[in-house]
């Protein structure tokens, strides 16, 4: 955002302005693929293993139902 308020104000008219402008958005775009490519990694790694659980990942048959599970 900083070198587009640099263009609209100060409209740059130097030769390698036109290399780097674009250049600053490329890498804006490879970083945003960098980090979703990271998060889906960290999101897999983070998600039980379903198949190792069984079919209901959520239950534990090894203990007994506890008392707040009754209505009062």
């Amino acid at each position: 955002m900083f070198l587009t308020a640099v263009e609209a104000l100060a409209h740059p008219t130097a030769t390698w302005w036109t290399y780097l402008w674009p250049t600053a958005w490329a890498l804006t775009a490879a970083t945003l693929a960098g980090w979703l490519a990271l998060r889906v990694i960290e999101k897999h790694r983070a998600r039980p293993d379903v198949e190792a659980q069984g079919s209901d990942p959520g239950a534990d048959d090894t203990e007994p139902p506890s008392t707040y599970d009754r209505a009062a």
